[in-house]
């Protein structure tokens, strides 16, 4: 109630819904967000509002419950005015999970009473959690303006500049949040990275260990104090928390890949008969037995050796790094599980070019078990790369495109060479449960349209058995 009470309106007349809401308490992470809200009115509720209360009075522990979404609808079809209904729905359908459906009920709950810091705050956490972290910034901030004592906001904020790796201005607003919030004992590990982006290792350390001392079991915990014993070149500290990183989560392939980091440069394990790597060139033509498909490249270019092109892979990955450490560990894991198809670049090039042509074959299911498509590989790629704020940064989001009846996902990006704008595509389809990538790079956009223009001699042909 003292957001309510400090400034200074009498909501007594909405008692009931309070109440109602009240009843959450015990059965909502979020329950700053909904204990406090209220319609703003200030005489008694009209009975049509009183009717959409009674609707949500049986709800109280099945708030993350899809099947009481129709409810809500109910209940807001009787009070379409009621931010505190629609704050509520939206904190309901955030957990179901509808992010997209949560935002409009959460900015319809603004619109409607637009001084409401609770508001703002769960707007912050819908934006966060979708990675749309300098968005989310901004509520947290408009938030604590209009109450600067509300706790989870700084909390939200903190994760919200870490999340967007403004790592120096995430510092003092995390040691803040630590110091109001002890049920957010992951706020530490948050300032432990945030200390060791900013070159202050030692701190970061004394963080991850105060934090592994109460959460020993957190295998991302035990990752990235390995990550500041190795920058601090204790080898044997820092193996020791990784394997225990493993032995916690042994599926986690960023801790393997940072246990053995030679695993990338050696690349999947392949079998008898045909791999995914089965390929070979005829002048300049490609064509892949294992996947069924044959694709064109220019003519007066020439492929690489597996090895080079491997090498090459792993030195353009380092570059998109930016010398993130984690960032190198995740690209090693992804190597671990990659095979190298073809890289071509123009003969007359040597040593590092900026113009090529790659495929490579992801076994993502394994790799990154988490995405269901190649959709959503080009989206989570993209948000890496915004996140990052490193050279490499996508002009849009992924956009659908057929070749060869087939359907792929493209993601256009531009990457920073000495102050120059160079040209990238990545083009994606699944095909034998298999990530199948198309990386095109050029410094202009003509080369890079020259490229684009090899994707439409991608030919796929039934396989022989």
């Amino acid at each position: 109630m003292s957001k309510v009470r400090e400034r200074g309106l009498d909501f007594a007349a909405d008692q009931p819904f309070l109440d109602t809401i009240l009843l959450w308490h015990a059965h909502v992470e979020l329950i700053d967000v909904i204990e406090n809200t209220k319609p703003i009115t200030r005489h008694a509720p009209s009975p049509e509002r009183q009717k959409a209360y009674s609707l949500l009075a049986p709800l109280n522990t099945r708030m993350r419950d899809p099947s009481v979404t129709a409810e809500f609808e109910s209940a807001l079809a009787l009070a379409p005015d009621s931010p505190a209904l629609h704050l509520a729905f939206a904190a309901h359908l955030f957990w179901t999970p509808d992010h997209a459906r949560a935002e409009l009920e959460a900015r319809r709950s603004i619109e409607l009473w637009p001084d409401n810091a609770d508001a703002h705050y769960l707007l912050a956490i819908i934006l966060i959690a979708d990675d749309r972290s300098d968005e989310g910034i901004d509520e947290a901030r408009k938030a604590l303006n209009i109450y600067p004592q509300d706790k989870p906001a700084v909390a939200e904020l903190g994760m919200g500049l870490w999340r967007d790796r403004q790592f120096k201005d995430a510092i003092p607003v995390l040691r803040q949040a630590i110091s109001e919030n002890a049920r957010m004992p992951f706020l530490r590990k948050y300032l432990g990275v945030s200390l060791f982006n900013t070159g202050d290792i030692q701190g970061a350390i004394d963080e991850y260990v105060t934090f592994l001392r109460e959460n020993p079991n957190d295998a991302d915990g035990h990752y990235q104090l390995g990550v500041a014993f190795r920058a601090q070149g204790h080898t044997d500290d820092a193996l020791a928390q990784f394997r225990e990183c493993v032995r916690l989560e042994p599926s986690s392939l960023l801790c393997a890949a940072a246990v053995d980091p030679s695993g990338a440069l050696k690349g999947p394990a392949t079998s008898a008969g045909l791999s995914p790597d089965s390929g070979f060139v005829d002048r300049n033509v490609y064509t892949n037995k294992f996947f069924g498909f044959s694709i064109r490249f220019p003519e007066d270019w020439r492929a690489l050796s597996a090895n080079d092109a491997r090498a090459a892979t792993n030195l353009g990955a380092g570059m998109i790094s930016g010398g993130d450490a984690t960032v190198e560990d995740a690209a090693r894991a992804g190597a671990a599980h990659a095979y190298p198809l073809l890289f071509v670049i123009p003969s007359k090039d040597q040593g590092i070019t900026s113009r090529a042509f790659q495929i490579q074959a992801v076994d993502f299911k394994i790799a990154t078990p988490e995405l269901q498509s190649s959709k959503d590989f080009l989206e989570s790629s993209a948000r890496l790369y915004r996140r990052m704020h490193g050279p490499l940064q996508p002009t849009g989001d992924p956009i659908e495109m057929s070749i060869d009846g087939r359907k792929f996902w493209r993601l256009d990006l531009t990457m920073k060479v000495d102050n120059n704008p160079h040209y990238l595509s990545e083009i994606v389809t699944i095909q034998d449960e298999f990530l199948v990538l198309f990386a095109l790079a050029s410094p202009d956009q003509t080369g890079l349209e020259d490229l684009l223009q090899c994707m439409n001699s991608l030919h796929f042909f039934p396989k022989s058995n």
